[in-house]
């Protein structure tokens, strides 16, 4: 989303507040906040202008019955979770007159390094970020963007905070995402992708087990950080097929 030469409206704690209450009811949160660094900023606001982002995320299954609900969940086409997420959150930064910033926007922005920034998230050994309390049972929607000034107590709130939870990874020893996975497609360099695929591939074609497109990735599922959020099997299943169909 290209917003040269943009005014963005001031962050407050009204539109903070504005928005946590508008996105709970999509079973979204505000993740944390991080200022733009200058070279990010000027494609979004004027040269001059202080910029903010908000970090949105979902977790668990209440982002996904409110998607069930909706209309684009049943129309049956194409993107329909990336088309949802577009109408939800690009009706709120009319509301709130911030600018937005979505994870399938192109070219792709870097939500992962903002979600650190933001946030003090770390990357899980399986590549996927870890959350202190939601686990890998969380995703990124989009950035809700403000002007800022340096004495908001908003930003203060979100920005200027220290990260002080402890990284679970770090005191995980027996690393079970690293041995759950029926191919042993995770190792420290990574995802295999043509392990992943390959498995995947004989569950459509020969019905192998385990069934990781219905029931969700065995290596994620091993992890027991957040294990309460984890997605519903329909969810899931959603969420396994859409990368296999956008990769395959």
């Amino acid at each position: 989303m290209n917003q040269d030469d943009v005014s963005l409206k001031i962050l407050s704690d009204k539109s903070i507040s504005v928005l946590e209450d508008s996105l709970k009811e999509y079973g979204m949160n505000i993740l944390g906040g991080f200022h733009l660094e200058p070279d990010e900023a000027v494609s979004f606001a004027r040269s001059n202008c202080t910029v903010a982002g908000l970090v949105v995320a979902s977790h668990g299954r209440d982002m996904w019955r409110s998607f069930q609900a909706s209309v684009f969940f049943k129309d049956q086409l194409p993107d329909s979770l990336d088309r949802w997420t577009r109408s939800v959150l690009e009706d709120l930064a009319i509301k709130t007159g911030s600018g937005l910033v979505l994870p399938f926007d192109r070219p792709f922005p870097p939500f992962q390094e903002w979600a650190k920034r933001a946030s003090g998230i770390s990357n899980s050994p399986l590549g996927i970020l870890m959350h202190h309390e939601y686990g890998l049972w969380f995703g990124l929607r989009g950035v809700f963007l403000f002007e800022v000034k340096v004495e908001n107590q908003a930003v203060n709130k979100l920005i200027q905070h220290r990260f002080d939870n402890e990284y679970p990874c770090d005191i995980c020893i027996e690393k079970p995402c690293l041995s759950h996975c029926p191919v042993n497609a995770f190792d420290k360099t990574g995802l295999n992708v043509k392990a992943c695929f390959s498995h995947l591939e004989k569950i459509v074609n020969f019905s192998s087990q385990p069934d990781c497109l219905s029931k969700g990735c065995a290596a994620r599922d091993a992890c027991p950080v957040g294990a309460h959020h984890k997605y519903c099997d329909e969810q899931l299943q959603f969420h396994m097929n859409s990368y296999y169909s956008g990769n395959a």
